[in-house]
């Protein structure tokens, strides 16, 4: 959903350069960036490991004060990047297309380009 609310945006704000600005080699570079963000966010419960306790293995288990606190911190992060950042950029990208759409320079030069064709 980012992607596509951020490519509308850069569409209609700036009509014709998004497809300078979409080369393969960005587009990779933001795929890998990505998976970087992903692999990096997620390997502290990667690295957290298992512990056994009565016979038990017990997994993503917090065991203490610290890990309670990790735990927190890891949850803002998750909240943060996984929702509240991509959130806001939606938001901000489509009412910057709404604000535009709306505007009485486009309105206004559509329609005046639309009565010359008819002509």
């Amino acid at each position: 959903p980012v992607r596509n609310s951020t490519l509308r945006y850069l569409a209609v704000l700036y009509p014709m350069q998004p497809f300078r600005w979409l080369t393969v080699g960005r587009t990779r570079a933001a795929c890998l960036g990505a998976w970087a963000f992903v692999a990096l966010s997620s390997s502290p419960f990667l690295l957290s490991g298992s512990f056994s306790e009565g016979g038990r293995t017990r997994c993503f288990e917090p065991k203490g004060q610290p890990s309670w606190r990790r735990i927190l911190g890891l949850n803002y992060f998750g909240l943060t990047f996984g929702f509240l950042l991509p959130f806001l950029t939606i938001l901000g990208c489509y009412g910057r297309v709404v604000r535009r759409l709306q505007g009485r320079g486009t309105v206004q030069g559509v329609r005046r380009s639309l009565r010359g064709a008819a002509r």
